[in-house]
C-alpha cells in the first residue's frame, strides 16, 4: 500500500510541474505585447522590415502557445502523457527564445543605439524572465536562454565593433548567472515540493491507518454484538439489553417487557440426517423469516428500547420485545411467529419441518433479573416441549417449582442408581387356566431418602430426557436375570419360566450394542436366553419401525423371548402383529378396565385375542382386577393375565411365598 503511495507522490510531482508550465498566461499575454510594441518601436526608427518579420513571427509563435495552453486545460479528467504536452511546451519556449536572440543580434549589426539599446534589453528581460519561471523546467529555461543568448553574442562578434566584442563576453556570463539562477531556484522550489508532497503523503498515510483502524473497530463491534451465523444479535447483547429494560421497569420509565425464548424441534435430526452444513442453513433460514416478520429496525438498534431478535446458541432464539401494553400481547405475536415459523424449508432440494416451541414470560411476572427472566423463558419453554411442541406456554411459578423438582430428581437419579434407593420389585402374569405364574414382570422403584417414594411415571420420562435411562436399563437387566438365577436355584419348581424386562426407545436405538450388551450380561449371570423375555412398548416400535425390527430379530436369534407392551394404545397396524417376531402381546389395561361394561371393549379384545393366537403368540392382558373380567378372558381364548388381582408388585424374596399363599387360599 505504501508503495502504491510513493508512486502517487511522484505522478502527482510530475503533474504538478506539467500543469506549472501551462499555467502561465499573464506571461503570454505581457511577454506578447512588450514585442509587439518593441518591434513596433524598432521598425518605425530603422524603417526595417525585419521587425515587421520579427514582430509577425513573434504573434505566430504567441498564438501557437495560447492554442496549447487551451488544448491542456481541456484535455479532461483522464491520463494525460506528460511528456507530449512538455515537448510542445519546449517548442513553443525555444521558438520566443529564437526570436529574442535574432531580434538582438539584428538589432546590433544594422540598427541604431537606441534601437540596440531597446532590443538588447528585451533580450536581456527574455533571459532572465525565462530563466526564472521556467526553473522547474531546466531543460526548457536552458534552451531558450542558450538559443537566445547564442545568436545575440554572434551579432554583437560579427560586428566588427571592438565594443560589441568586448560585450559577447559578459552576455555569455549573464547567461551563465541566469542558468544558475535557474539552477538555485529550481532546487529551492523543488524541495519545497517534495516536502509539500511528503507531508501529503504522510497524512495520507496517517488518513489510510486511521480508516484501517475504524474500519477494524467497526468489524470488532460488529463481531461483539452479532451472531456470525446468521447476523441477528449475540447473546452478550441480548443480556446488555435485558439488563437495560430490568432497569427501566424498575424505575418507571417503560411499561412491561416480554421475553420469547424460541427451541426448534426436530433441529438435531435435520444435523444428524443432511449433515451440519444443512443445520446452519436452516439456521439462516429462521432468522430470515424472524426478520421478515419483525420490522427490521426491531433487530438491532442502537435506541436502548428498540426490541432485539437473537441467537443465543444452537437452535435457540430469543426475543427481547420492550413496552408492551399489556402482557397478552406477548402471546399474539408468539402465535404470530408460529405461523410464519410453521411452514416446510427447502434445504438442498429437500423438505425440512422444524417447528418452535416458545416460552414467554413478562416483566410483570419475574421482577427479579435479567438472568432469571431468561431462566423462566426457558422453563416456560421446557414446558411447551411437554406440552405436545409447536406452541406457546406462558411462564407461571409453578413451572419453576416444577422444574426446580426435576432438576433435583434428575441430579439425584444419577447418584442413585445403583444403590440402594434404586430396587425392582415383581408383579407376577399367570396362566388363567392352572394360576401358575409363568413369568414376572420386574418394576423399578425409588425412595428418595428426602422425598419419599417417587413413582416410574416421574422418573422415567426423566431419565430418558437426560439419557440416564441406558445406565438404569442397563442395572435392571442385570439385577432382574440375577433374581431369576436366584429362583431357579432356592425353588425351582416354584420359579416362573422367565422375568421379563422393559426396554425403552432409548435402548433400542443402541441396536446391535444392545444385543451384545444383553448376551454378555447373560452369560455373566448364567441365565439361559429363554429365561429372559424383553418387553417393548408398541409406541417404541413405531418410532422407528425398521430399526426395532432389526434389533428384535437379533435379539430373536440370540434366544430372548419378545413381548409387545401396552398394544392398542399406539397406531400400529395388523403388519406390525405379522412381521414383528413377537412372542407374546400384552392388551393394555385401558381396554380390560372397560371388558365387564362396554360390548365394544368386548369385541376388540375377542378380536385380537383371536388374531394373537392365530398367529401362533400367546397373548396377555394387564391389569386385571376384577374376578368377572378373568372369567370373561377365559371365555375369550385368553391365557395369561396380570394385575392386582393376582398380586400387587412385591420384592423378589417375598414374592414366591406370596404367590403360593394366594394359590392356596
Amino acid at each position: 500500500m505504501y508503495k502504491d503511495l510513493e508512486a502517487s507522490r511522484e505522478s502527482k510531482i510530475e503533474l504538478r510541474l506539467v500543469e506549472d508550465l501551462f499555467n502561465q498566461w499573464h506571461v503570454l499575454w505581457l511577454s506578447g505585447i512588450a514585442q509587439a510594441s518593441i518591434a513596433t518601436i524598432a521598425y518605425e526608427r530603422t524603417g526595417k522590415v525585419f521587425f515587421v518579420g520579427w514582430g509577425l513571427a513573434s504573434a505566430l509563435v504567441l498564438l501557437f502557445r495560447v492554442a496549447v495552453n487551451m488544448a491542456f486545460d481541456r484535455r479532461g479528467d483522464g491520463p494525460i502523457r506528460i511528456d507530449v504536452w512538455r515537448s510542445l511546451f519546449l517548442l513553443g519556449t525555444w521558438a520566443n527564445g529564437s526570436l529574442a536572440g535574432l531580434s538582438g543580434a539584428y538589432a546590433v549589426l544594422y540598427a541604431d543605439g537606441f534601437t540596440q539599446l531597446l532590443v538588447i534589453v528585451q533580450s536581456a528581460c527574455f533571459v532572465m524572465g525565462s530563466a526564472a519561471r521556467n526553473c522547474l523546467h531546466p531543460r526548457a529555461a536552458a534552451g531558450s536562454v542558450l538559443i537566445a543568448v547564442g545568436t545575440l553574442d554572434a551579432g554583437c562578434l560579427a560586428t566588427g565593433d571592438i565594443y560589441y566584442q568586448l560585450l559577447a563576453p559578459f552576455i555569455a556570463l549573464y547567461m551563465i548567472a541566469a542558468l544558475s539562477l535557474t539552477r538555485h531556484l529550481y532546487a529551492q522550489t523543488l524541495n519545497a515540493l517534495l516536502v509539500n508532497e511528503e507531508k501529503a503523503t504522510l497524512l495520507c498515510r496517517l488518513e489510510t491507518s486511521n480508516v484501517d483502524l475504524a474500519a477494524a473497530n467497526a468489524k470488532l463491534e460488529y463481531a461483539a454484538h452479532h451472531d456470525k451465523l446468521t447476523g441477528l444479535a449475540n447473546r452478550a447483547f441480548f443480556m446488555q439489553r435485558m439488563e437495560l429494560a430490568v432497569e427501566r421497569v424498575r424505575s418507571g420509565t417503560q411499561r412491561l417487557f416480554a421475553v420469547l425464548f424460541l427451541d426448534f424441534d426436530r433441529f438435531k435430526l435435520t444435523n444428524d440426517t443432511l449433515g451440519h452444513d444443512a443445520g446452519d442453513e436452516l439456521l439462516r433460514l429462521i432468522a430470515d423469516r424472524l426478520r421478515s416478520e419483525l420490522r427490521a429496525s426491531d433487530l438491532i438498534s442502537d435506541a436502548p428500547t428498540s426490541n432485539v431478535v437473537s441467537r443465543f446458541g444452537g437452535d435457540e432464539f430469543l426475543l427481547l420485545i420492550n413496552d408492551l401494553d399489556e402482557p397478552q400481547m406477548a402471546a399474539r405475536i408468539a402465535e404470530r411467529l408460529l405461523n410464519a415459523l410453521r411452514p416446510a424449508y427447502e434445504i438442498e432440494g429437500t423438505e425440512v419441518h422444524s417447528s418452535a416451541s416458545i416460552g414467554i414470560v413478562t416483566s410483570d411476572q419475574c421482577p427479579g433479573s435479567a438472568e432469571d427472566a431468561v431462566r423462566n423463558a426457558d422453563v416456560a419453554m421446557f414446558e411447551a416441549k411437554r406440552a405436545g411442541r409447536a406452541c406457546s406456554v406462558v411462564f407461571n411459578e409453578s413451572m419453576h417449582i416444577r422444574l426446580t423438582r426435576h432438576v433435583t430428581i434428575e441430579n439425584s437419579l444419577r447418584r442413585a442408581i445403583g444403590s440402594p434407593q434404586i430396587h425392582l420389585l415383581y408383579q407376577p402374569i399367570v396362566d388363567l387356566q392352572s394360576g401358575r405364574m409363568v413369568s414376572a414382570e420386574a418394576l423399578v422403584r425409588w425412595r428418595h431418602p428426602e422425598l419419599g417414594m417417587i413413582g416410574p411415571a416421574e422418573f422415567i420420562p426423566i431419565a430418558e430426557d437426560s439419557n440416564l435411562i441406558i445406565a438404569l436399563g442397563q442395572w435392571v437387566q442385570r439385577e432382574a436375570c440375577e433374581t431369576m438365577v436366584r429362583w431357579m436355584v432356592e425353588d425351582p419348581q416354584g420359579a416362573p419360566d422367565s422375568i421379563s424386562v422393559n426396554v425403552s426407545r432409548a435402548e433400542l436405538a443402541l441396536g446391535h450394542r444392545l444385543v451384545e450388551q444383553i448376551g454378555n450380561m447373560l452369560e455373566r449371570v448364567g441365565l439361559p436366553a429363554k429365561r429372559l423375555q424383553i418387553e417393548v412398548t408398541e409406541r417404541e416400535v413405531m418410532r422407528d419401525p425398521s430399526g426395532a425390527r432389526t434389533v428384535l430379530l437379533e435379539l430373536q436369534r440370540l434366544g430372548v423371548r419378545l413381548a409387545m407392551d401396552d398394544f392398542g394404545t399406539g397406531t400400529s397396524s395388523l403388519s406390525l402383529l405379522r412381521d414383528y417376531p413377537f412372542d407374546a402381546i400384552k392388551i393394555d389395561r385401558s381396554f380390560v378396565e372397560g371388558l365387564s361394561s362396554r360390548s365394544d371393549v368386548l369385541a376388540v379384545i375377542h378380536a385380537t385375542v383371536t388374531l394373537v393366537e392365530n398367529l401362533g403368540m400367546v397373548s396377555v392382558a394387564e391389569g386385571v382386577e376384577e374376578d368377572a373380567q378373568v372369567a370373561i378372558l377365559q371365555s375369550m381364548g385368553c391365557r395369561y393375565a396380570q394385575g392386582y388381582l393376582f398380586s400387587a408388585p412385591l420384592p423378589a424374596e417375598e414374592l414366591l411365598g406370596a404367590l403360593e399363599r394366594s394359590a392356596q387360599a
